[in-house]
């Protein structure tokens, strides 16, 4: 994706855990913010069921810096418990809101976990 116009595009990563969105898609973000486009992250969980939770938020932040990402938002949603309903869609929506997303980066549906299948 080339700068549209010369104007830049909101990119919006989501994942269900700190580091999902590093390990699927960070390189390619990265490739994206250096041409311009702004990168936002949302990570819906903890991701306390494999680390300590406020361990991971700092890796996650660090992440960010490293990316260059505009902002990141934190759910706080329980760690193996997302599921897709009316509170979880609308939690997204309002970030979507804000931000006004021209692209998103979202996980795959047929995950084998099931926060990212509840998640895509």
């Amino acid at each position: 994706m080339e700068l549209q116009g010369g104007n830049p595009m909101n990119i919006l990563a989501i994942g269900a855990h700190p580091d999902d969105i590093e390990y699927g898609c960070a390189g390619t973000l990265i490739k994206y913010r250096r041409q311009g486009h702004q990168i936002f992250l949302l990570v819906l969980t903890s991701g306390s069921r494999k680390g300590d939770a406020q361990v991971r938020e700092a890796e996650q932040r660090e992440s960010a810096r490293i990316i260059n990402a505009e902002k990141i938002f934190f759910g706080g949603y329980p760690d193996t418990e997302l599921t897709c309903d009316r509170d979880l869609i609308a939690y997204i929506e309002r970030i979507a809101r804000q931000i006004h997303p021209d692209f998103a980066f979202v996980p795959y549906p047929d995950d084998t976990h099931q926060d990212h299948r509840a998640l895509a």
